[in-house]
């Protein structure tokens, strides 16, 4: 047990910042909405539906530069410093690339995309210049997203930590002053908010660059571009961008398929949803976590302790998963009335809470494994995992148990909630099974000795 508690406490040492930093990032977001909305019905709506276009975007890239973190946290354990310098250069190689071609792809065909919606012309103004303005961002938001992944390789999370803080505080004036005008600065409408975004994500990457690099700085041979590294972080990145994006997007048509259900539907799905994805943030921020501590040991050759570290990940997340849990079904009817939303809407929240707190369990499950599978450097295994138990599974049971296809009475919301049920404990086994296969692979070496 005592074995067990000290493992907790290392990997809830790097947990805790990125959990309160995860927490931020969602902060910036409701900043948005919450300016937006005092700026008028078409500055709303044109905030949402291009937040609608650019999360996903972001999610992959975030994916994308995610492969940076097992790498370095490898060749931190195995105490090679020239190595981790070499990957923290590539990876800004990397983030700068891919937030340019991003940026312009987003300025090219963010107008297009939106137009499938079919939406009204002022909402359609007001999201195209809100993401022609997040455009200018992306190369900041890639840079900042690549030195996070590499800070979390190292377990050191306090800075971003602070930077995140920084970031959602500054993000009010900030907002306000561009929406709303203030001295010299003229009103712009919602626009402002992806003007102050965009500055804060540049704002973000030049905190983070001046903190890593003043820990010491990539020499200059080292700064050279290396294909074959930034093949490797794209190899590994790839499948995690995607499986990402793919478990993020099943609930957004979860919603599209929720509309011909009315309103109620739509309504008390997304207060569920919601709360269900604030709580998501404790067991993702120990799936991070877990991902640095799982690469540090294998760097170090501690199989026995890759091992032990991964099953307490999992079980650490069941800890707070149960907590949550609990709390949901204890306190569901009070969280709902938070939203004061319509009686209809309340009644819908609640019974589908009920199933949010059976999901957490083989939710935390699942994103912790991935965690572990991710420290072992492998992202294949957790996507056909994700489009298989997702995409296969969970969606097309959810239709036909919460729309009645296939001559059945449909369940509405509910239908999709047991089916999300269903996909997540597949996931969860199939995460379980991929991580035997590597540690039945793993070298038979012990070392028993934890690393400080």
């Amino acid at each position: 047990m005592t074995r067990l508690l000290g493992e907790w406490r290392t990997l809830w040492r790097i947990a805790a910042p990125l959990l309160v930093a995860q927490l931020c990032y969602t902060g910036m977001g409701a900043v948005d909405t919450l300016v937006a909305s005092r700026a008028g019905l078409y500055d709303l709506s044109g905030v949402a539906v291009g937040t609608g276009i650019w999360m996903p975007i972001s999610l992959f890239l975030t994916g994308l530069c995610y492969a940076v973190s097992p790498i370095t946290a490898r060749a931190y354990g195995a105490g090679d410093a020239g190595r981790v310098s070499h990957v923290l250069a590539q990876s800004l190689w990397l983030g700068a690339a891919l937030g340019a071609i991003a940026g312009i792809a987003l300025r090219l065909f963010g107008g297009p995309m939106l137009s499938w919606f079919g939406i009204d012309a002022d909402t359609f103004a007001v999201g195209d210049a809100y993401l022609n303005a997040i455009a200018w961002g992306l190369p900041g938001f890639c840079l900042f997203q690549a030195l996070r992944s590499y800070q979390i390789g190292l377990g050191t999370t306090r800075a971003e930590m602070v930077i995140a803080l920084a970031m959602v505080v500054l993000n009010v004036p900030l907002s306000a002053a561009l929406v709303f005008g203030w001295g010299a600065l003229p009103a712009m409408g919602a626009v402002g908010c992806g003007v102050a975004t965009s500055l804060l994500f540049w704002a973000g990457a030049a905190a983070m660059g001046v903190t890593v690099l003043s820990r010491g700085r990539p020499s200059r041979a080292q700064w050279r571009f290396d294909g074959p590294l930034i093949k490797s972080l794209l190899t590994l990145g790839t499948p995690i961008g995607i499986a990402i994006f793919a478990e993020a997007s099943v609930f957004a048509v979860i919603a599209l398929l929720l509309a011909p259900l009315g309103a109620v539907a739509i309504a008390g799905h997304t207060i569920a949803l919601n709360l269900s994805s604030i709580i998501f943030m404790f067991p993702l921020a120990i799936a991070m976590a877990t991902t640095a501590r799982v690469g540090f040991l294998r760097g170090r050759g501690q199989w026995d302790l890759v091992r032990f570290s991964g099953l307490a990940a999992i079980a650490l997340g069941c800890a707070f998963a149960l907590t949550t849990c609990v709390l949901t079904l204890l306190f569901r009817a009070d969280i709902v009335a938070w939203y004061g939303a319509p009686t209809a809407v309340q009644e819908l929240a609640v019974s589908l809470l009920l199933l949010a707190a059976i999901y957490q369990i083989p939710d935390a499950v699942q994103v912790v494994a991935a965690g572990v599978l991710r420290g072992w450097e492998d992202s294949k295994g957790p996507l056909v995992v994700a489009l298989v138990c997702y995409w296969m599974i969970g969606l097309p049971g959810g239709m036909w148990l919460g729309l009645g296809w296939f001559g059945t009475e449909g369940l509405g919301a509910s239908g999709f909630w047991i089916f999300l049920i269903v996909g997540l404990t597949l996931a969860s086994a199939g995460m379980g099974w991929r991580m035997r296969h590597h540690y039945r692979r793993a070298p038979l070496e012990n070392q028993t000795t934890a690393p400080t």
